[in-house]
């Protein structure tokens, strides 16, 4: 059975120890007896790579994100490479400040596209799989210290950072607004989000040391609307 494309079922990518002579994997499962369906190597010998988030399509391709190179890679539903999605665009700003962490956060739009957010950079990518052809979008307001995306409408989108940001378009994601954040619990890093029932939920990865038993917080998340820009 193929994995369902929803984002609860989606595989998840990460760094991790070789498994199978792969180093820089995407593992697939089946959900209902955990059997894995495949593991993919996604980076090439020699290549210094952190694949961070994953995005399911309709028609059950994968999507990662690269935090170090800035790329993304495309995996067939039966686990076969595809291709790579490169383009200078995901690149902004010159030096290693802004670019540090990557392409990270990605979601497919029922439209048909890919949304990204660049980690350092705060920017926001619009992504055609098929053209492979990559726009800005315009945000007004800050995205920097973005990582996981959810989709909460086609027309909102929640962004797990530093803080939460609610982000919003009224133009098929050519332009956007920040207009609402989530701080979260204190001394914690939102890293992943997730809609259920239209309620939004943060994943907190980082402590920072502090409760030996609570390092990882999973928060409902209310979000606290912006003052309008004068």
């Amino acid at each position: 059975m193929p994995w369902p494309c929803s984002p609860a079922a989606a595989p998840r990518a990460h760094e991790q120890k070789p498994v199978d002579g792969a180093a820089a994997p995407l593992g697939a499962y089946d959900l209902r007896s955990w059997r894995r369906l495949f593991l993919t190597r996604l980076d090439v010998p020699g290549e210094s790579t952190f694949p961070d988030d994953v995005a399911a399509d309709e028609d059950g391709n994968a999507y990662v994100t690269d935090a170090k190179g800035s790329k993304i890679w495309k995996v067939s539903p039966d686990g076969v490479l595809l291709g790579v999605i490169k383009n200078a665009t995901f690149m902004q700003r010159p030096g290693l400040r802004h670019n540090l962490v990557g392409l990270n956060g990605i979601i497919y739009h029922p439209n048909g596209y890919l949304l990204v957010v660049h980690t350092s950079g705060g920017d926001l990518f619009k992504v055609a799989p098929k053209t492979e052809s990559v726009r800005v979008v315009k945000v007004q307001g800050s995205l920097r210290q973005g990582d996981g995306l959810e989709l909460l409408s086609p027309t909102r989108l929640v962004d797990a950072g530093m803080p939460n940001w609610l982000v919003e378009s009224s133009d098929d994601w050519e332009t956007a607004s920040v207009t609402a954040q989530y701080v979260g619990p204190i001394h914690r890093v939102g890293s992943s989000t997730t809609v259920k029932d239209g309620d939004v939920y943060i994943n907190h990865i980082l402590g920072f040391g502090l409760g030996k038993k609570k390092t990882h917080v999973l928060a409902r998340a209310v979000f606290s609307p912006l003052a309008a820009a004068s």
